[in-house]
């Protein structure tokens, strides 16, 4: 059980680093691509197109190339595992492994020579610790003990159920944000290509304006 809980950690992990790794790129690729278009469609006399402004963060404003789905719930910002009576629910291990997390990360626990960057990196994984905890994020509460060196608990079946949804969280949304023509276009380096992505981006646009 405990190899279980390691091994779907470690991909959670895994897929957390790729999942950050995109939406960085992700958000490059947004931006140089609305100011892409707004010279392609200049220097094309393209008007009266509704497309989102290049500071509209990507939470709200992915253009997808399938469809115009609300991407606030499909990219799960907000929305996916959130329980406020976690704590309530929780294994005994679980809510022990956040005690122990807190007993050496909580402000008031802090030594006095510990640096400042120090102190900050602790309240960072306090903050994120106690947010996991309130929301019922099980993987956050186990990144947190593994970087305090903690050795992870055993779990029910129910949290080794929310890691396995976790995997597929990130899974899910690593292929949603590269499946937008912002991302496809900045991820081309060809110039020809790079145009056929903005034309069908404007003809997908023109088509759900005649909608």
């Amino acid at each position: 059980m405990k190899r279980n809980i390691k091994s779907s950690f470690l991909k959670a992990r895994y897929l957390n680093e790729k999942y950050k790794e995109t939406k960085e790129l992700f958000e490059k690729h947004y931006m140089e691509f609305f100011k892409a278009f707004e010279l392609f469609a200049k220097e094309n006399n393209i008007e009266g197109l509704s497309v989102l402004p290049p500071n509209v963060s990507e939470e709200t404003a992915v253009i997808k190339a399938s469809d115009n789905k609300d991407i606030d719930s499909e990219l799960g910002f907000g929305t996916k595992n959130a329980d406020e009576d976690f704590k309530n629910i929780a294994s005994e291990e679980l809510k022990k492994l956040y005690r122990k997390i807190v007993t050496i990360v909580h402000p008031d626990k802090h030594p006095e020579h510990i640096s400042e960057d120090k102190k900050k990196e602790m309240i960072e994984i306090y903050n994120k610790s106690t947010m996991a905890m309130r929301n019922g994020d099980v993987f956050s509460v186990l990144d947190a003990a593994s970087e305090l060196y903690i050795d992870l608990p055993k779990l029910s079946d129910e949290e080794i159920k929310i890691i396995k949804e976790k995997c597929l969280f990130f899974e899910d949304n690593i292929k949603l944000m590269k499946n937008t023509y912002a991302f496809v276009w900045g991820e081309e380096s060809d110039l020809d290509k790079k145009e056929s992505v903005m034309k069908l981006f404007v003809d997908s646009k023109k088509e759900g304006a005649a909608l």
